[in-house]
């Protein structure tokens, strides 16, 4: 972390290069030392284009250094549960000094994402972006996109026309001590990844679903591991739908597999099927996301883990507010969109990731036991991934910002004649007009804005 001189330092070349740019432009805020030039009203125009540009790229740098700041707190979680789980039993830090560091760090968290701001604006708690809630039984809301449009009471329906379920893999064989006997290996594969667990010398079914499991965990395959009440062996994986598809093997018995030595695939998950607001929508696992040209969903996402009774079941409703932010893309402000940051409360990051312990979110993580330190670790993981995808997106977005504003600046210089009033910009101060203005749109600039720290 920088120190409080640095800091001012970079605030203070942050306000010069603002007031280097002000002047070239012939802007003015409140300064009445500097002398305002002659504009037109179509550069006016223009230049007020440049500035809610230029608050803009502000605004996506301000969410972004504070979501590296939340990325740093998360890794640092990472480690210290990843430690503490690698420990003996007996070198393990008591839960309840794991538990306050984990409420520590969440309450760090949640109130960044409540203190971060621009100008007044909150940007990660979703006052800059959408703010949503559900009802209805095993339904929640995730994230909407800058294309959603706020809902009225009580929101938009949410209509399943198939129900997720995850993949599933029953043995062929009931699982005894006398069947045990007889196997050597039981192997698991999800496409790129393989474990082979050995049968242990007079294990008893029992164990082998404790020790398999285990081995499954240790390898970071997301599939539990149960015995039906007929006693044979069933693998399920943790994750809902298609894509967690996976096969298994055992190699002297049919325990596992229909034929012994050769693998056999898992049931297939399903991914969820339906509509939000009576359009279109497409199902990954649990997620169900209004599709990509809907007029008020395009971008919608809702997690439901549920079961329905018919097909086209109304599941529950899902009401959206958006808090997107007007940004223009032209000088006479014709065309705009809607700059809209999605909340990243930890009541939001790796909702809908199924694990074992029930955690229903990150502000859900614990770690009394070793399965509860497993499944932190997974909910963590997947947030920093997230939040790592979050970045790239606000950054391609923060590049487009600053290349519209290099263009309107470029079109706003025309020489004029000798003998005019207007004052005009050679081709050497519009070059070095155009350079200010990248120099000011860069990280440095942030440092002007308000945020937690």
């Amino acid at each position: 972390m920088k120190n409080q001189g640095g800091r001012n330092v970079q605030f203070a070349r942050a306000t010069e290069f603002n007031r280097r740019v002000e002047s070239a432009l012939g802007l003015s805020r409140g300064d009445p030392i500097m002398h305002r030039e002659y504009v037109s009203p179509v550069n006016q125009g223009r230049f007020s284009v440049i500035g809610k540009l230029e608050n803009s790229v502000s605004m996506l740098q301000t969410a972004r250094v504070n979501i590296e700041k939340l990325k740093g707190w998360l890794q640092e979680m990472k480690d210290f549960l990843e430690k503490e789980r690698s420990r003996s039993s007996w070198a393990r830090v008591p839960a309840s000094v794991v538990n306050n560091f984990i409420s520590d760090r969440l309450s760090c968290l949640k109130v960044m994402t409540e203190k971060t701001s621009f100008q007044g604006r909150i940007l990660l708690n979703g006052n800059s972006g959408v703010q949503g809630s559900t009802s209805g039984d095993h339904l929640r809301f995730i994230r909407g996109s800058a294309r959603v449009i706020t809902s009225s009471e009580p929101g938009y329906p949410v209509t399943v026309f198939k129900a997720p379920k995850p993949s599933i893999l029953v043995g062929n064989e009931q699982v005894n001590e006398e069947t045990l006997k007889r196997e050597r290996f039981i192997s698991i594969t999800n496409g790129s990844q393989e474990v082979r667990y050995k049968i242990r010398e007079n294990e008893t079914p029992e164990q082998l679903i404790e020790n398999l499991q285990q081995t499954l965990f240790d390898h970071g395959f997301d599939i539990n591991v149960f015995q039906t009440r007929d006693n044979h062996l069933l693998l399920r994986h943790n994750q809902l739908g298609s894509r967690s598809s996976f096969q298994g093997m055992s190699y002297n018995t049919r325990i596992i597999s229909d034929q012994p030595g050769t693998y056999l695939s898992a049931e297939p998950g399903i991914d969820i099927a339906g509509t939000i607001g009576s359009e279109n929508a497409h199902g990954d696992g649990g997620f169900l996301i209004g599709d990509k040209g809907n007029k008020k969903t395009d971008g919608l996402v809702v997690f439901y883990d549920g079961k329905i009774e018919y097909s086209g079941q109304v599941v529950g409703y899902v009401s959206v507010k958006q808090n997107g932010v007007l940004v223009p893309l032209d000088a006479d402000e014709n065309r705009m969109e809607i700059l809209s940051i999605p909340s990243i409360k930890p009541t939001l990051l790796a909702a809908g990731v199924s694990n074992q312990s029930g955690f229903s979110d990150l502000n859900a993580i614990r770690g009394n036991t070793a399965v509860e330190l497993r499944d932190s670790i997974q909910l963590i993981t997947w947030s920093l991934t997230y939040l790592e995808y979050l970045l790239d997106e606000l950054k391609w977005k923060e590049k487009i910002y600053i290349d519209r504003a290099v263009e309107l600046l470029r079109s706003t210089i025309s020489p004029q004649s000798a003998g005019d009033d207007m004052l005009y910009l050679s081709k050497d101060k519009a070059k070095d007009m155009v350079n200010q203005l990248k120099t000011m749109l860069t990280p440095v600039s942030v440092m002007k804005v308000t945020s937690w720290k």
